[in-house]
């Protein structure tokens, strides 16, 4: 009867509730609960609430999480997104983003975020198409329990630079003693750096100062800019931007040049990593290869076109002014190519970084299912 039912629901809520309870510290170490919800308000969730009231809303939060954990769309009028990141790769795709995209009724809808985590939200909730972010971090989500995202293609190959008021640096060897900052332990510019003064014979632990206090693109750049930071690891358009309001802050090192000449140009610095849902790709082969034909020429015409791309970077809002947009376009090294054609190239990346620390690419190697057929 319906006792009956209120005591078996009764009796699955409270089997719920006590799996959360007794496994949260599995629930706090799981990476789709960390980006789901910041730690402070997990730990409350997950910590011993002591009325049936709060348990329950526990519960319905997380279940309404869990569900919003879904695959992008792909019905025939629905549109998909396309989430960017502000910086670099924003910029290689500028011209989409300012003429849009559609096939057959079906509308891209290209959004800028600020920092990379906003995208991995995106990608453990299925809820783009296609994304752009860093090529590690790539790697390591797909090594780490989200596999549904496939490498695509790759369109910035390096913007990497030094960038600061010490005039007393020339090269790698004259940072010895020096502090540094950078803007997380082990993202793309923290692994490159180390990398780099390793390959000079250069311990990152004991020969120089290595700072992380500011947390972002935005954030070490404006530190870098107020003189808080006196030399930092940034990448285009965020040097040309700190120098355009600081003229005092110069280019101390351009580390895809150094990254190069370790190399010997056989590995190249594999920056950005635009992937692609696997079942918004199954659903829509003829759209997206509809798509990177279009994302192809739009980097082929940004060759040619920089005043006119410097006008949309500023329309955009990825810059404040043409001139910085103008000048980062001569530093960004964007070239698109299709991931699976590169491999081999981007295979020695991988390599390099998970020598460097397993780490850096989520433990493992990338294997050949990583990379995205995309028909041509």
């Amino acid at each position: 009867g319906r006792g009956a039912q209120r005591s078996r629901h009764s009796l699955s809520w409270t089997l719920i509730w006590k799996r959360i309870v007794f496994r949260r510290n599995e629930f706090l170490e799981a990476e789709s609960f960390r980006i789901l919800l910041p730690d402070g308000i997990l730990f409350y969730i997950c910590g011993v609430l002591s009325t049936m009231m709060l348990r329950r809303l526990c519960i319905a939060v997380l279940v309404v999480f869990l569900a919003g954990c879904g695959t992008p769309h792909s019905g025939k009028n629905d549109g998909f997104q396309v989430a960017v990141l502000k910086g670099p790769s924003a910029i290689s795709m500028i011209k989409m983003v300012d003429e849009g995209f559609s096939y057959q009724g079906r509308q891209a809808d290209f959004r800028i975020y600020n920092e990379p985590d906003q995208v991995k939200a995106l990608m453990i909730r299925k809820q783009a198409g296609i994304v752009l972010l860093p090529a590690n971090m790539a790697a390591v989500l797909y090594n780490k329990g989200v596999p549904d995202y496939l490498l695509a293609a790759v369109p910035v190959w390096g913007s990497l630079y030094l960038a600061g008021t010490d005039t007393s640096v020339h090269s790698v060897d004259n940072l010895r003693g020096k502090t540094i900052y950078l803007m997380a332990r082990g993202a793309t510019p923290d692994i490159v750096f180390r990398y780099i003064l390793k390959a000079h014979r250069i311990d990152p632990e004991n020969d120089l100062r290595l700072d992380y206090t500011f947390n972002g693109h935005f954030e070490l750049a404006s530190a870098v800019t107020a003189g808080r930071a006196p030399m930092g690891v940034i990448s285009e358009p965020f040097v040309s931007l700190s120098s355009s309001k600081n003229p005092d802050i110069k280019v101390l090192i351009d580390l895809e040049k150094e990254w190069d000449r370790i190399n010997a140009d056989s590995v190249p610095m594999v920056q950005t990593a635009v992937m692609i849902n696997r079942n918004f790709l199954e659903k829509n082969r003829e759209l997206v290869k509809e798509f990177f034909r279009n994302y192809g020429e739009a980097i082929s015409w940004l060759g040619d076109h920089h005043h006119e791309a410097a006008r949309l970077i500023v329309k955009h809002d990825i810059v404040p002014n043409e001139e910085v947009a103008y000048e980062s376009l001569r530093r960004i090294h964007i070239r698109f190519a299709y991931a699976r054609e590169e491999r081999t190239k981007i295979d020695r990346y991988w390599q390099i970084l998970f020598t460097f620390n397993p780490d850096a690419v989520g433990g493992r190697l990338p294997d050949e299912r990583f990379y995205a057929e995309i028909d041509r």
